[in-house]
C-alpha cells in the first residue's frame, strides 16, 4: 500500500507501477478478478476505472464519494 497526498499523484503512482510491471514483462500479475468487473463498470472517474481494470485500486479523499465507496 502506498500513500500519496493528492488524487492526481495517487493515480500517477498507480500508472507508473503498472508501466514498470509491463516493461519488466510482469504485468500478468496485475489482473482484476472477473467478479470485480461489475463493480469497476460502475466507477465514474475514467482514469480510476482504467487502472482498476488492470488490477490496481487506488483510494484518495479527492475521489468522488461513490467511487471511494465502490473501491472500499
Amino acid at each position: 500500500m502506498i500513500f500519496v497526498h493528492s488524487r492526481k499523484e495517487t493515480l500517477n503512482t498507480a500508472q507508473i507501477l503498472l508501466k514498470i510491471a509491463k516493461e519488466k514483462d510482469e504485468d500478468h500479475f496485475f489482473k482484476s478478478p472477473d467478479s470485480a468487473y461489475k463493480i469497476i463498470e460502475k466507477l465514474k472517474y475514467g482514469p480510476l476505472k482504467e487502472v482498476c481494470q488492470r488490477g490496481v485500486g487506488i483510494h484518495n479523499a479527492g475521489l468522488l464519494r461513490k467511487d471511494r465507496s465502490l473501491i472500499e
